[in-house]
């Protein structure tokens, strides 16, 4: 029997009800729209990469002090301390002595010294030594052989002088001298006196005239009152003869003086050269003594004690015994402290930063906020294990723009070199920037 050809069944055809299922049913949102959403999510990413911007932190310790930083003197060799003569906060003047090293010399007969020698020093000739007295002895240590050098020549000078008849003369004009400075200085006070008188007589003649003028004072009156002011002009005009008198008679004793001087004997001058010889060196001496074993203030301002010091405490050469502070309006409280040379990139002028000081714990009194002002142009100099290392250090400024007041509103107080760290922000980057730079690093690592 003939099969029917609508009896044949196509291969294709067999599973026509799975294939209808399969292509009749539209397919989900996810296939639509997958990729879509998949660049959307990327593009937000990106967007945020970008928008999402933070600052670098660079960290360094710090020191708060003042734009006059404190000025500190140090001991100049390895010795003990014998005195104190400050206390820490105390107002000093530039000079004053702040601590004594022991020394055999002692510090009474050291100013008696320099006294003395000021005095010599200001001897005009050979005969001006015999109204000085000096000392026999004086406790100033290894000084000791150069002071009799010095009581050598004086006391032969004096021998030479009163053998001199011109030494003899000498000593009389010297005498002369100062009794004519003394008369000089007396005539002065007259002088100030008589002037006053003259302007007051002189003052009272005038109103009387004008008194006169309005009928107001008979010219008897005016008359007794130029009279009184003649007679004061007349008293001034012949103090004034006298001081010049007594000025010549002193300028005819100073020529004497002189010419008595220039004929004194070799021996005198001699003796004389040799003292005024003595007289340099022991001012020499009298100021490295000073130098090596008195502590000095090098300026005016009030002391700050970096650590305790007590009678009989040893101390080594260039260690700080002292510091000074200068007291200004224009002293500012600012933070100092060294940067390495490998964030300096990172830093700029003006840059925001924040303190955190050691002594005030950030979370109860808050931070301080500074800005950066200086950044040194050269490297400080390293010594010792740094140097070794080869780390090269940047010494930083920063101003605080309110002061000592945190960001909790809490003032601090402040003492000089209080030690903290310092939090520099750098210019703010974004996320995609640092993520390239990733990137772009580890590529150029790869070439």
């Amino acid at each position: 029997m003939a099969v029917r050809p609508s009896d044949q069944r196509n291969p294709t055809l067999i599973d026509a009800d799975s294939v209808k299922d399969i292509f009749g049913k539209p397919p989900g949102w996810m296939l639509y729209w997958g990729n879509t959403l998949v660049f959307l999510v990327i593009g937000l990413l990106l967007a945020l990469a970008m928008l999402i911007r933070y600052p670098d932190e660079v960290t360094t310790p710090i020191q708060l002090t003042t734009s006059k930083p404190p000025v500190f003197s140090v001991a100049p060799i390895d010795e003990t301390i014998t005195a104190i003569a400050v206390a820490d906060g105390q107002e000093v003047e530039v000079g004053a002595i702040l601590v004594q090293l022991r020394s055999t010399a002692q510090l009474d007969a050291m100013n008696q010294l320099d006294s003395l020698l000021t005095t010599l020093d200001g001897l005009s000739s050979p005969a001006d030594i015999l109204r000085i007295n000096l000392p026999e002895r004086l406790a100033i240590g290894d000084w000791r052989m150069e002071y009799a050098t010095l009581l050598n020549y004086a006391t032969e000078l004096r021998y030479w002088l009163n053998r001199s008849s011109s030494g003899r003369q000498l000593s009389r004009i010297d005498q002369q001298l100062q009794q004519a400075q003394a008369t000089g200085a007396a005539l002065d006070q007259q002088q100030k006196t008589l002037q006053e008188e003259l302007a007051i007589a002189e003052n009272n003649y005038q109103q009387y005239q004008q008194l006169q003028e309005r009928g107001a004072a008979s010219p008897l009156e005016v008359d007794d009152a130029q009279a009184a002011y003649l007679r004061s002009r007349r008293l001034l005009e012949q103090q004034d003869q006298l001081t010049l008198r007594n000025q010549m008679d002193a300028e005819q004793l100073e020529l004497e003086k002189l010419r008595l001087t220039e004929s004194l004997s070799d021996q005198v001058t001699e003796q004389w050269l040799g003292l005024r010889r003595q007289v340099r060196t022991l001012r020499q001496g009298l100021a490295n003594w000073q130098e090596t074993y008195l502590i000095r203030a090098e300026l005016a301002g009030q002391v700050v004690l970096p650590y305790p010091l007590t009678v009989g405490q040893y101390v080594e050469a260039g260690t700080p015994l002292v510091g000074i502070v200068v007291e200004s309006e224009n002293n500012q409280v600012i933070a100092e402290g060294q940067i390495a040379a490998a964030s300096l990139g990172k830093i700029t002028l003006g840059a925001s930063a924040h303190i955190q000081l050691s002594a005030y714990p950030y979370r109860e009194f808050g931070q301080l906020p500074a800005t950066v002002s200086h950044i040194a142009p050269a490297p400080t100099p390293v010594y010792g294990a740094t140097a070794e290392q080869g780390t090269v250090l940047y010494r930083i400024t920063l101003e605080l723009p309110q002061g000592l007041r945190t960001t909790y509103d809490r003032d601090i107080t402040f003492r000089q070199l209080l030690d903290g760290q310092a939090f520099i922000l750098s210019e703010d980057r974004s996320f995609l920037g640092r993520l390239l730079d990733r990137f772009r690093d580890l590529r150029e690592r790869r070439l």
